[in-house]
Order: C-alpha cells, then structure tokens, then sequence
C-alpha cells in the first residue's frame, strides 16, 4: 500500500478478484477502461490461493480509510470556509422542521431518509468486519462473499456479510466465525493474526441512489442518498449532480 495523503487516509492499492464460476464475475468492462492496471489473473496466480479458483483478476486502485477521511474532510472544509460554516448535530423528525431556519436543504441521511422523507425504498444491509493483525498482507483479496483489504498500519479487514434487512449492530458469533474460518481458508497466514476488534455497521441501500430536487412544504430540497455500501466511491459523482440541482434551484425561480 502506498500511502497518497498523510492525513485523508488514501491509499494506493493492488490486488486479485477470485471466482470459482465465471471469468464475468471477476471483471469490469468499466474497471478496466478507468484503472490503471487491470488484467486477468494467470493460472499460475490462481493456484496459490487454497479453494477452487478458476477465473480472476489484477488491479491497482484507491482505498479510501473512512475513519480517518471523514473527519479529514470536514476539518479541511471548516479550515477553508470557516467564516460561514456552523456545525449543529440534532435529531431532525422530518424535514418540515427546518422550514423557518433555511431556504434550501441539501438532504444526505442515509438510512435516516426511511423516517425523514417516508421513502419506504430505503433499507439498512448490514455489514459485520473484524480488524486483525496483518503487517504482512499487502495486497487485497476479494473472493466470493469474503475480503482481505489491507487498512493500513499493520491491519488488514476481514468480511463480511451483506444482510438485507437486519438493523442490528449487535457482533454475531456465528458471523464472527464464518468470517474468520473463510478468510483464514483463502489466506492461511492469517491463523497466527491477532484479532483487535470487530464492528457491525448498516448500509443505507435503496435500489437506485436518490439524486434529485423536490419541494418540501416552503422548503426547496435536494436529495443525495441511498449509495448503500458504496457511498465512498460513488458519492464524488451524485455531488457533483446534486451540486448542479442546487445550482438550478437557487439561480431560478423554479417551484419544482
């Protein structure tokens, strides 16, 4: 892992996508037109992994350490925009409470927009990971329902689950051990990985993001969520469109 930004928590990193059925479900037409090194995985590269491995693939790509980026972006736009930025945490029921305080709403609330806005399209799919000891996994493995990514300072993640419908981020053992048994069964040197924690969290699917602008009583709104797991990779891009749907909102007289 090469390390892009000492504080975002960006990391430049290489690995193999495995497949025990087809060579579709190990390559991305649209991941090999964007990234820099992406290739089938040679026969001879496959047999060192222990299972049945048929079909795989080789990149290079970005990971991006939530934990340390979040926090990373919000001091950085406090530090450049710090005249006009206020940073108020609340419980907010519904949308129609902010109608005397503001004009225009940005609404980015996750698995908050099932009660916020009513959509009855939004659901947790929950994720359970543990975090392990692993100076010497530097690259990721990504095999059927089970990943190996390297997180940087000596720990690598181990997944997961992908649980539509469960709110819970109570640990699971039975999670825990399935985990643990098919990582270590893809990459034996992890038996001798001391375990540091483990962590359930939901990801706020919805079948299709929502990106759109909408009135809301005297409130003008635009929506931005429902990336599920892949708010990280895909949020840059519905930004940049909801940027532009607040730009039509507040340079017209537009009633939505």
């Amino acid at each position: 892992m090469d390390l892009l930004h000492k504080d975002c928590g960006i990391f430049e990193i290489y690995g193999y996508k495995l497949s025990e059925t087809t060579r579709d479900a190990c390559w991305c037409p649209i991941m090999a037109s964007v990234l820099p090194l992406y290739r089938y995985a040679a026969q001879e590269e496959l047999l060192q992994f222990p299972g049945n491995w048929k079909y795989g693939s080789y990149s290079k790509s970005l990971i991006t350490r939530g934990r340390t980026y979040l926090p990373w972006a919000l001091k950085r736009y406090q530090l450049k925009r710090h005249q006009n930025l206020t940073v108020v945490k609340r419980y907010v029921n519904s949308l129609r409470e902010l109608e005397s305080e503001f004009d225009v709403i940005v609404n980015c609330s996750g698995l908050g927009a099932s009660d916020i806005c009513k959509d009855p399209f939004v659901i947790p799919i929950r994720g359970q990971v543990m975090k392990v000891e692993a100076p010497s996994v530097d690259k990721f493995y990504l095999a059927g329902r089970s990943y190996i990514i390297p997180s940087g300072h000596g720990v690598a993640t181990l997944g997961g689950t992908h649980q539509f419908g469960y709110d819970t981020t109570d640990i699971n053992p039975t999670d825990s051990r399935g985990i643990y048994e098919r990582c270590t069964t893809l990459l034996p040197e992890l038996k001798s990985s001391r375990i540091l924690w483990e962590w359930a969290g939901l990801r706020p699917y919805r079948h299709v993001a929502r990106v759109e602008a909408e009135r809301v009583g005297k409130l003008k709104v635009v929506h931005n969520y429902g990336h599920g797991g892949s708010g990280l990779t895909t949020g840059p891009g519905t930004s940049k469109y909801a940027v532009k749907q607040l730009e039509q909102i507040m340079l017209s007289n537009s009633k939505l």
